[in-house]
């Protein structure tokens, strides 16, 4: 889903309206994926859980870390995802 707002994309707000303009009638977790510590940050001010891809120094503050997508399955990053706890 792609939501057009007037912010940067490390600004907490874009995260919050992208999350608003979600269809709301069910439950859901949201998951961010990032590769800036910046965005990292926005999006765990706003309460969502973060996939830092890169490097693990300099992305400690997500949930976890994935250094690449290069050579992995949808079932290996799914794997890595489930150390995350919601």
């Amino acid at each position: 889903m792609a939501v057009a707002v007037d912010r940067t994309q490390h600004d907490v707000r874009a995260f919050e309206a992208a999350f608003e303009s979600a269809d709301s009638s069910f439950d859901m977790t949201v998951m961010v994926f990032e590769d800036a510590a910046a965005g990292i940050q926005a999006a765990r001010r706003a309460g969502m859980y973060c996939v830092g891809i890169g490097s693990p120094q300099q992305l400690s503050q997500a949930d976890v870390v994935i250094r690449t997508f290069q050579g992995l399955s949808p079932q290996s990053i799914m794997y890595q995802l489930e150390t995350i706890t919601f």
